[in-house]
């Protein structure tokens, strides 16, 4: 038996083998893949030092919720793999909601795509 998930898609909460809510987890990986989107492959992985590929374990867990309950080292380290002095500032407010360590304090889905539509909707009137 074990984990079953690829990482770092799965949320904190799924990793610790707690029971969760799907909408939060669901969220949470929407975020990572828009971070790949934004940096490559493996961004999280990269801003955690983790190895890869990185095994889907326990306490895998801790470690994220010690590093992002941190927004500055977050915010450091993509202003860094941005090549940037600091990361815009409403990309970096979504992705610090969207993968907040908490489930109930993470973004909904809509507030995510909601900030994606006023961000296209800026850049189509330009």
């Amino acid at each position: 038996a074990g984990l079953r998930g690829t990482m770092p898609f799965m949320a904190p909460e799924v990793l610790s083998g707690e029971r969760f809510e799907t909408g939060p987890g669901d969220v949470w990986a929407l975020a990572v893949v828009l971070l790949e989107m934004l940096l490559g492959l493996d961004a999280l992985s990269g801003l955690l030092g983790w190895p890869v590929p990185v095994l889907p374990e326990a306490h895998r867990a801790q470690e994220l919720v010690e590093f992002l309950q941190e927004p500055s080292k977050f915010s450091k380290g993509l202003a860094t793999m941005m090549d940037m002095e600091a990361p815009p500032r409403r990309l970096l407010a979504v992705l610090v909601g969207a993968l907040a360590p908490e489930p109930g304090n993470r973004l909904q889905a809509s507030a995510v795509a909601a900030a994606a539509a006023r961000s296209w909707r800026r850049r189509s009137k330009e």
